[in-house]
């Protein structure tokens, strides 16, 4: 069974296996901890590129449909957007099951699924995701009607999939 709860764990925010020290200093972008994962920032180059457009095509044309501080300000927003998202978002993996958890300050959404109920997880990848080297997995659960979880953005997909296998035990899980 799928959870979503609303919770109040951490006044500081971040109680997942490490400090934000640690993290910035010699952790991989793909973890913050063995079990602990976050999206790739390459995983965002989309908003990356429309930063760029709005951010340079006011200032390069006059006569575009935006002021220039218009352009600036979508493009200051919208990098704003990612930094936020990427560092607030972490998909946790533990010998009951997977989450995903979104903290805003001490408080933030959690959606699990444990293992009992986990049906199939499959790496999700298109032509842009291969070029680049990120993908999504998608667990799915047995439970009818319940959503399924998704891991947005991480490197090395098979990587990590092969990891929740042998932690979990799901290597003939398919």
């Amino acid at each position: 069974m799928i959870r979503w709860t609303l919770e109040n764990r951490n006044p500081r925010g971040f109680g997942l296996g490490g400090s934000r020290a640690a993290h910035r200093k010699g952790r991989s972008s793909m973890t913050v901890n063995a079990r602990t994962f976050q999206p790739a920032w390459k995983s965002y180059f989309v908003f990356y590129a429309a930063s760029i457009i709005f951010g340079l095509g006011p200032v390069l044309n006059p006569e575009a449909f935006l002021g220039r501080e218009a352009g600036l300000l979508i493009a200051a927003v919208l990098i704003a957007f990612v930094y936020l998202k990427r560092t607030h978002t972490f998909y946790r993996l533990s010998e009951a099951g997977i989450s995903k958890e979104l903290r805003w300050g001490g408080q933030g959404t959690s959606q699990e699924i444990p293992v009992a109920d986990l049906a199939s997880v499959t790496v999700r990848r298109g032509i842009v995701h291969r070029l680049i080297g990120v993908g999504h997995l998608h667990f799915r659960s047995r439970s009818g009607g319940v959503p399924d979880l998704w891991w947005y953005g991480l490197e090395q997909p098979f990587e990590v999939k092969r990891r929740i296998d042998a932690t979990l035990g799901l290597e003939g899980l398919r």
